[in-house]
């Protein structure tokens, strides 16, 4: 049987102790590593109990610890900033920088709704009025559009009825 090594309770970080060395150059990891193999090492039982770890074993985890956590931030970051660089140039690096954000996306968005809510928006209202013929039930809207100088597409929003017919269109 392996002679298995029980953990003395000490930790020592030195470049190379972790499995991929992403932040063995960073005097704040190597600091913290030690605290933390002390700090895992005392709630898994030790001294009390012996522990069947090494100082390594102890790195690694908060190595990958260190990394899912970062990785979470930047997740969080990205959501955060996308509407202020969507649309942006391509070629123009977000690495490293702090993002000022602007509500322009945000309220590009909201103009849609806009339209919808008829509070704003991008489409151009028009308005008019229809006069009404008796015994008659369907008129050209697209002609009577186009003899007001509308333009592509229309859709009836509102209509008002008393004597002529009143429209609201988009």
């Amino acid at each position: 049987m392996a002679n298995v090594t029980i953990w003395d309770g000490s930790a020592t970080f030195v470049t190379g102790s972790t499995p991929f060395g992403f932040y063995d150059s960073d005097a704040q990891f190597q600091t913290d590593a030690e605290k933390v193999a002390k700090f895992c090492g005392t709630r898994l039982g030790y001294p009390m109990m012996d522990v069947e770890l090494q100082d390594e074993n102890f790195f690694a985890c908060f190595e990958e610890a260190v990394s899912t956590y970062g990785n979470e931030v930047f997740q969080y970051k990205i959501r955060e900033n996308y509407l202020s660089l969507e649309g942006s140039s391509n070629t123009a690096s977000a690495n490293n920088k702090i993002i000022n954000p602007t509500l322009d996306r945000a309220i590009n968005i909201s103009k849609n709704y806009g339209t919808e809510a008829d509070a704003g928006g991008f489409v151009t209202r028009n308005t008019g009025s229809l006069h009404m013929t008796a015994s008659v039930q369907e008129y050209d809207l697209e002609q009577w559009a186009l003899d007001q100088g509308i333009t592509g597409s229309i859709e009836v929003r509102k209509v008002l009825r008393s004597t002529s017919c009143y429209l609201t269109l988009f």
